[in-house]
């Protein structure tokens, strides 16, 4: 009801933990296949402010804002009231990823409706968020966010921290491949057997990658 909007909006806005909650918005972010978000806003220009401001900090694919036109007039959304924005990093049907669309709203709650879709497929929803929690871009938060696609980058980055040690106990491993529509990379691997379990874990422990396979 309008008292659960408002108290969800009060709360939103009067939240101190502002810090820790970026965090577990981006890591959250980093390790989904896609990304959801909801922005009930005031106005147009709070809603994509907002809708700017969280795509920029979390790296989301950047695409279209449908409902800002009409037959490719753009419509004045001064007094357009309040608004509900859908936006997703997948996109759909209809919509390219990173698309978004703009919609009039009634309710009363203000703020964001979160939802990361990671690789166990679970429904997960956090609501109602601050819409001005990235205001100031992602202060104190990691610099790996969210890719839209398995890259040789990442393996590299992901392999470097045990390539001294490989190394020192006699091991070497060079990428052959990376398959981003499978989520498998494939390695050249030389050493002692049980070493390659190691790199094998190291790179599993990435939600972007399912498989790891040696070649000869």
């Amino acid at each position: 009801g309008f008292g659960g909007g408002t108290s969800s909006t009060k709360f939103a806005e009067a939240y101190q933990g502002k810090d820790d909650l970026r965090n577990a918005v981006v890591d959250l972010t980093a390790g989904a296949e896609t990304v959801m978000l909801g922005f009930c806003a005031e106005s147009a220009e709070e809603g994509v402010n907002a809708l700017k401001e969280w795509v920029s900090a979390l790296q989301l694919p950047r695409g279209r804002l449908h409902g800002m036109d009409e037959e490719g007039v753009p419509l004045d959304m001064s007094t357009f009231g309040s608004v509900y924005i859908k936006y997703s990093s997948k996109g759909g049907q209809v919509f390219e990823p990173g698309d978004a669309n703009l919609n009039g709203y009634d309710g009363a709650y203000r703020g964001v409706y979160f939802n990361p879709v990671l690789p166990d497929g679970e429904f997960r929803q956090y609501a109602v968020l601050p819409l001005d929690l990235f205001h100031e871009g992602p202060r104190d938060v990691p610099h790996v966010l969210k890719r839209t696609s398995l890259t040789v980058e990442e393996v590299q980055e992901l392999l470097s921290p045990v390539q001294a040690s490989l190394t020192a106990l006699g091991g070497f491993v060079s990428i052959v491949a990376v398959h981003p529509d499978t989520s498998v990379v494939e390695l050249k691997y030389s050493g002692p057997g049980a070493l390659s379990y190691g790199v094998r874990d190291a790179l599993l422990a990435s939600p972007h990658i399912k498989d790891v396979t040696f070649v000869s």
